[in-house]
């Protein structure tokens, strides 16, 4: 676990370099630890290497039934897919998404997530609405993700505005 959160906040620090290697010693402790396969991925979207993102992401996906019906994977997989260029794959994960929403809660960010990474921005600020309307506990996240999962649509002036909604303080640019 500490190679893993080690990895993870080297990627929100934009170390990609750095996450990569910590994820990679979280697979070799454990190769079936699906979360290092997606954060693998998404570190390769950051540094453009869409190749090798989708590689990681099949993976992640492939792992099992678990990895299936996890919401947080499919919603990660699915930005990856639309980042890396695969509108298709990050559609169909969209669909698994509404599907799951009939037997189970799905947080709205989730959706968000994919729609940003399709260049959907309307919808991903809908989404995102929908998310801070809702309360939900996923939006505690928005100032994290603003710089990372939400770097393309951060410059909207909505973005602040949802950030201010929540409560978090917002330096004028």
């Amino acid at each position: 676990m500490t190679n893993f959160w080690l990895g993870l906040l080297y990627s929100y620090a934009g170390r990609y370099d750095e996450s990569i290697q910590q994820m990679e010693k979280v697979l070799d402790l454990d190769p079936d630890e699906f979360h290092a396969y997606y954060f693998l991925a998404e570190n390769y979207i950051f540094k453009e290497m869409y190749q090798k993102a989708i590689s990681y992401a099949d993976t992640a996906l492939s792992i099992g039934y678990y990895t299936q019906n996890d919401l947080p994977t499919l919603a990660h997989v699915g930005w990856i897919y639309a980042k890396a260029g695969k509108p298709d794959k990050a559609k169909k994960i969209l669909e698994n998404l509404f599907e799951l929403s009939n037997e189970k809660i799905v947080d709205p960010i989730r959706f968000a997530f994919i729609y940003a990474g399709l260049g959907d921005k309307e919808e991903a600020f809908n989404w995102l609405s929908k998310g801070v309307e809702e309360r939900s506990g996923h939006s505690i996240y928005l100032k994290g993700y603003a710089d990372w999962i939400f770097k393309d649509i951060r410059s909207d002036p909505r973005y602040d505005e949802l950030l201010r909604k929540i409560g978090f303080k917002v330096i004028e640019r």
